[in-house]
């Protein structure tokens, strides 16, 4: 960059935003595709030389949206999760990101039963379930579960 068109040396820029995942009905292991949208705001802070009227820093806010799609390969539940996205920022002339990313999903804690995504079990019924369907998560073709 040049004095005329920005700063001159280092540029830091730290953001702070928010993003929702949804994720389409019927989800496969092998393959959840999602679509993104999030909201936040960017410091960006220039060091050395800064223009004549310049502060030096600035934050704006921005809005993104994307897709992407999940998948596990592994039984302990973990997951790669691929995405592209376009970050916009508003003010200081509004400019556009692309931002495409890979990523490890790693579960933290319990999943609160033995049901995995793509493992044909149903999740577990509340303690108020009728009898003999109470804390089923066994898979749907057995007969110790309701239909």
């Amino acid at each position: 960059m040049n004095a005329k068109s920005g700063p001159i040396g280092p540029f830091r820029q730290t953001a702070y935003g928010v993003n929702g995942l949804r994720f389409f009905r019927h989800r496969q292991k092998i393959f959840s595709p999602f679509l993104l949208v999030g909201t936040g705001a960017n410091n960006q802070s220039p060091s050395g030389m800064v223009p004549v009227g310049n502060t030096g820093s600035s934050t704006r806010t921005y809005g993104t949206a994307g897709v992407g799609f999940l998948t596990s390969l592994w039984k302990w539940g973990g997951a790669i999760r691929v995405g592209v996205q376009d970050l916009h920022t508003f003010g200081n002339g509004n400019y556009n990101d692309a931002i495409a990313s890979i990523g490890l999903q790693i579960p933290l804690g319990s999943a609160g039963g033995s049901c995995r995504i793509g493992s044909g079990c149903r999740p577990r019924r509340s303690s108020a379930a009728p009898a003999g369907g109470a804390g089923c998560s066994a898979p749907q073709e057995s007969a110790n579960c309701p239909a």
